[in-house]
């Protein structure tokens, strides 16, 4: 009996260790399968992610060539930039490839193709800087760089959906080898229960990132709203306590903020008064008391802007302990957060713009900078209206001196020097005013081109329909918008260029070049124009002449001059540009067959925003500001430039560049 007993106790251990080293041989099979398909796995996730960057990539290259092509290289640098990004991914993947001949066949194919869509950007490229950008355009429109785009974006999907069927297969491997053990199978179900659940924690993590990268970027384009607003409300509103309503109203509205309000000092007590205030005050500005003592009163985000004259943030006004004396009344209307920005103008800080949010940490790193601008942009404004305003008071000053002075010329003689001598003061200051103006307008167009240009491409984009066809209303409507936006955007650049000659920002580049080359890539862009009109244009131009000046800005004065004599000139007429005869420099004359001038406007149609208009059938549109651009640029090259026209007999303007800007080789040869 005993030995029965042994003999089964060791049967069963005999039986139990065959059955944990069966469980251990199927376990280490299993697991090395487990290692192998996870290797293979994460190898095809790579190249499933290689292959994606290796298509956002060449999206990328296409957006910014077609940026450059749109908006040129002053906006937008080369793409290929991103050539060595795509060789290290086409490398990578080719690493990741090593073992599969036919994948490796394919993106061989895939590499070709990129080389070949990087060629036709760089066609387009080379073609817009010698051509110009319709040209560009045109190159764009032939489609072929859609063709190459959607022929790498099916070759990446074959190799996707290749990647994925490997994977299945192995899958499936792994799958049959799972079915030989139940133990095995169970371990495989807790270890992909762990990957999926590793997996499910990394996607929460990254929507929520996702979730939190979209709300700030909304959160960014309220606050680029409110400069924006906040900008044009500058310019449309020249009282002091109006322009503070409307700021606080703008901050509340479009960004969004719980309450904001800008506070001015009083020197007497030193305390900060409200001076406009929007959103949801109900009566905190009348309970609180704030000055610009180092006190505990003053250690606050206002105070504090208002004695260092730098922003000031509090990013949790529950937790903050210099919030202190104001926190219960902040928490009971919902302001979890506040900052505040002084509004200066020289050394003089004049008040403090602040606001408070609904949530803590809300002023970062990326809001403050925009919210500086805005405070910057108000500050401005009041410097601009200070200096209006004692303008204003010289000249009342000067109507009243002059009301009175034939009655006090004998015994006022003394004075009206010292009074001169101020008159002059305040002209110098009205002349600052006016260059704060010129400044202003320039960051203006600034401001708004670059909108601007995001409205054209984004336009361009969906007129191309690479989404799939738009009905013919919304067709309609994206032309109009594309039509809308351009006009605007030419406006723009002419006050921009007016603004920096104002302003003396604009220094010429003197070279060596031939006129003619440089009128050839103007008419690239004229002659589209005219070819509509039927009007011939007449290059009479001798080829080997050679000048000295700014070869751009020369391009430019061509280009305003022979555009104006396209738009004046009627259907079927001529327009022509030749050289003058002039010993002390280059001199060129551009003439038509156009409507002509009156004679009282002859000397006014360089004027900023002037545009004849007395004659049946002037054209009204544009901004009036080319001739008046063309004429400052001819006097920064030191020449003269005049027109000779009559009503219904065309116009012939000639223009010279100054001394020294034909070289000593030209050949001269006067041209009719």
């Amino acid at each position: 009996m005993r030995a029965v007993i042994r003999a089964t106790t060791r049967g069963g251990f005999v039986l139990a260790l065959v059955i944990l080293l069966l469980i251990g041989v199927l376990s280490y099979r299993n697991n090395r399968s487990l290692v192998e398909n996870e290797d293979a796995i994460l190898r095809g996730q790579e190249v499933l992610t290689g292959l994606n960057e290796l298509l956002v990539e060449v999206l990328e290259a296409e957006s910014a060539a077609r940026g450059f092509v749109i908006a040129g290289e002053k906006y937008f640098q080369d793409p290929y930039y991103l050539t060595a990004q795509v060789d290290a991914t086409v490398a990578r993947l080719r690493t990741l490839l090593s073992d599969s001949p036919s994948q490796q066949q394919q993106l061989d194919s895939l590499k070709g193709l990129v080389a070949e869509k990087f060629a036709f950007h760089r066609r387009m490229i080379e073609l817009r800087r010698k051509s110009g950008q319709q040209a560009g355009v045109e190159l764009f429109l032939t489609g072929r760089g859609h063709v190459l785009r959607e022929e790498i974006r099916d070759r990446v999907d074959a190799m996707g959906d290749e990647e994925d069927r490997v994977l299945r297969d192995r899958t499936a491997v792994e799958r049959r080898a799972s079915d030989r053990s139940v133990l095995v199978l169970v371990a495989g179900s807790v270890v992909s229960f762990g990957i999926l659940l590793l997996v499910y924690l990394n996607l929460d993590r990254e929507i929520a990132r996702r979730r939190l990268s979209e709300r700030k970027v909304l959160q960014l384009n309220r606050l680029y709203a409110v400069l924006s607003r906040t900008s044009q409300s500058i310019v449309h509103v020249r009282e002091r306590d109006a322009l503070f309503r409307a700021v606080c109203r703008i901050a509340v509205e479009d960004g969004l903020f719980r309450m904001a309000w800008v506070g001015t000092v009083n020197p007497q007590t030193g305390a900060v008064e409200p001076a406009a205030f929007a959103g949801f005050e109900d009566g905190y500005l009348g309970r609180i008391h704030i000055a610009t003592a180092d006190a505990p009163e003053g250690r606050g985000p206002t105070g504090q802007a208002l004695r260092e004259r730098q922003h000031f943030v509090c990013a949790d006004i529950a937790t903050d302990p210099r919030l202190l004396p104001w926190r219960d009344d902040a928490l009971a209307r919902g302001y979890r957060s506040s900052a505040a920005f002084p509004l200066q103008f020289g050394d003089k800080v004049v008040g403090v713009f602040t606001l408070y949010a609904a949530e803590p940490r809300f002023f970062d790193e990326e809001v403050v900078p925009v919210l500086s601008e805005a405070a910057s942009e108000i500050s401005f404004a009041l410097e601009s209206m200070d200096r209006e305003a004692r303008r204003r008071q010289a000249e009342e000053d000067l109507r009243s001196l002059n009301e009175g002075l034939e009655h006090r010329v004998a015994e006022r003689t003394t004075e009206l020097a010292g009074l001169a001598n101020e008159l002059a003061i305040r002209n110098r200051e009205v002349e600052r005013a006016n260059r704060m103006k010129t400044s202003f307008l320039a960051r203006m167009s600034h401001e708004l081109r670059t909108p601007l240009n995001a409205i054209v491409g984004y336009s361009d984009l969906l007129g191309e329909e690479s989404s799939g066809p738009l009905p013919p209303t919304y067709k309609r409507f994206i032309a109009n918008i594309q039509e809308g936006a351009r006009h605007l955007l030419t406006m723009v650049n002419d006050v921009l260029d007016l603004s920096k000659i104002e302003a003396g920002r604009i220094d010429l580049n003197r070279e060596e070049f031939r006129p003619g080359g440089a009128l050839e890539e103007v008419l690239s862009v004229i002659a589209p124009l005219a070819k509509i009109k039927n009007i011939a244009i007449e290059n009479r131009l001798p080829a080997g002449t050679s000048i000295h000046a700014d070869r751009t800005r020369f391009k430019q004065i061509l280009y305003n001059l022979l555009s104006n004599a396209v738009k004046f000139t009627p259907e079927n007429g001529r327009v022509w540009i030749a050289e003058c005869s002039r010993e002390d420099g280059a001199c060129f004359s551009v003439g038509d067959t156009g409507i002509g001038i009156p004679s009282a406007e002859i000397e006014a149609i360089f004027d900023e925003f002037h545009q004849v208009g007395a004659l049946p059938g002037a054209v009204k549109e544009g901004t009036g500001l080319g001739l008046a651009i063309t004429k400052r640029l001819v006097d920064l090259h030191g020449g003269t430039i005049r027109v000779e026209s009559a009503p219904g007999q065309g116009s012939r303007f000639l223009f010279s560049l100054g001394p020294g800007s034909l070289e000593p080789a030209a050949v001269t040869q006067a041209e009719m």
